[in-house]
């Protein structure tokens, strides 16, 4: 045997018992290791280090190709970063991998409706109410798709469902109005955009959803108020500007007309012939 072929042999038995000399690594602390991680991983995310974020997500995911968390994670990277379709594909993944996760199937909701897809966005939504009955923004949220895919017949109970779960949920009730307006349950839809704004006088779309009623019941003084308080809360938005400025101008001509109307109607009649 040659000096090389003895080195070689030497080495080909010391290896394996430097290898068996390494400590294993148990289920249990590779567990433990991914899940610090990705705590870690959800900390970067939230304090705006998607980049390293990232990083650990793809790390999990080496360990783990289909890690229902990191799968999640890694979309919620993509959608920060609007890539929607990319996020939607991982969504699909970590739902496959754990079906009981109600925050991957809002974020499915979310990543689906920021691509204008109101009734895909609104079956996710539904899924995370389901899993998570407590939480009144995904049943808000259900509603709100539904509304913009005009199934309003279907978002009226979710949305009364989501209020009753906490009443105090920004924009419930005017949402609810809509879709009750959109029925043409118009005292229902009234009271629930006024109940919007006994909470929140801010809320520019239940002034909206006031003035069309009261529009549509000929009060064209209401009207008017609503829509001009519309318009000094928002000015310059592309429904402002194309829905809420043109009709507040329809109606207050109108108004004029009509208190034109009634001045002359007082007036005495002229003695023409005096």
């Amino acid at each position: 045997m040659n000096r090389f072929s003895a080195l070689l042999l030497a080495g080909l038995l010391v290896a394996p018992a430097a290898c068996a000399g390494e400590p294993e690594v148990s289920p249990e602390e590779r567990a433990a290791k991914i899940a610090k991680k990705l705590k870690e991983a959800d900390t970067r995310l939230t304090n705006n280090r998607a980049r390293d974020a990232e990083e650990i997500y793809n790390w999990v995911l080496q360990q783990e190709p289909e890690h229902a968390q990191a799968l999640r994670g890694l979309a919620q990277v993509r959608s920060e970063a609007k890539q929607y379709d990319q996020a939607i594909s991982l969504l699909q993944r970590s739902i496959a991998a754990n079906g009981n996760d109600a925050r991957a199937h809002a974020a499915l909701g979310y990543a689906q409706a920021a691509l204008d897809k109101p009734t895909e966005a609104a079956a996710a939504f539904g899924q995370a109410f389901t899993l998570a009955p407590d939480n009144a923004r995904y049943g808000l949220e259900q509603g709100t798709n539904l509304n913009k895919a005009k199934q309003y017949a279907a978002a009226e109970p979710v949305l009364a469902k989501a209020g009753e779960v906490d009443p105090k949920v920004r924009y419930v009730w005017s949402q609810l109005g809509d879709a009750q307006r959109g029925q043409d349950k118009l005292d229902d839809a009234l009271r629930s955009y006024m109940k919007s704004l006994t909470q929140y006088k801010s809320d520019k779309d239940a002034h909206a959803g006031a003035a069309r009623i009261y529009e549509a019941r000929g009060d064209t003084r209401r009207a008017v108020d609503h829509w001009s308080t519309y318009v000094r809360m928002d000015c310059c938005s592309k429904y402002s500007k194309t829905v809420a400025r043109p009709k507040l101008e329809e109606l207050q001509k109108k108004e004029n007309s009509e208190l034109q109307a009634e001045i002359a109607a007082t007036k005495p009649p002229t003695d023409e012939a005096g």
